[in-house]
């Protein structure tokens, strides 16, 4: 520990004159004369301010699982978002991105609920697509991933052969596989989806 003294003038204003070392110091003022002072500045090794207690170089379980998950969400977050951007642009939909083997679920109790593969699934969707004056646009209200699950909410409207509008809320709980869609479970306004599928055709 060294010791080293200063004289320095009173400061003009209110408040306390402070050293200006890099180091870390404690001052001790003393009046030395008219509008002088004497700062003993007190200076305190570096060494004294090293943590004492060691830093382990693994670091702890849970930020390891959680590197090895961020990439993943990251990943397919980015994918979703994008196809949603593309499906509302009417460059592509959101359907390109199923997995051959992909299953569909439509979650609630009306004639429509159940769990279908890519063939069942083209049929149910025939006779509503076959009403749509132009392809669903889709409003994307929230995303969310974790792991190789993605959840998104969302609005989709279009309009209809017969001069009217069919808008419809969306909550899909997607899982990812490979950067494509391997399963979905959805819930939605399954009477007013069915209102335009029941249609006659036109």
């Amino acid at each position: 520990m060294r010791l080293v003294e200063v004289a320095q003038p009173f400061p003009k204003a209110d408040g306390e004159a402070r050293p200006t070392s890099r180091r870390r110091t404690h001052a001790q003022l003393k009046t030395i004369g008219q509008g002088y002072r004497r700062i003993v500045l007190t200076e305190t090794p570096r060494s004294a301010y090293r943590p004492t207690m060691p830093i382990s170089a693994a670091p702890p379980p849970a930020l390891v699982a959680f590197q090895a998950q961020a990439p993943a969400e990251t990943r397919n977050a980015a994918i979703i978002r994008a196809a949603f951007a593309n499906w509302s642009a009417g460059r592509a939909a959101i359907f390109d991105l199923l997995a051959p083997d992909f299953r569909w679920t439509i979650a609630g109790s009306a004639p429509s609920a159940g769990t279908y593969d890519r063939q069942s699934f083209d049929t149910l969707l025939a006779p509503f697509n076959a009403q749509l004056a132009a392809p669903l646009k889709p409003t994307l209200q929230m995303l969310v991933a974790d792991g190789d699950q993605v959840v998104v909410r969302f609005t989709a409207t279009a309009p209809l052969k017969d001069g009217g509008t069919y808008r419809n809320d969306y909550a899909w709980f997607l899982t990812m596989r490979g950067g494509r869609i391997v399963a979905v479970t959805a819930f939605l306004d399954l009477p007013a989806f069915e209102a335009v599928r029941d249609r006659p055709a036109r």
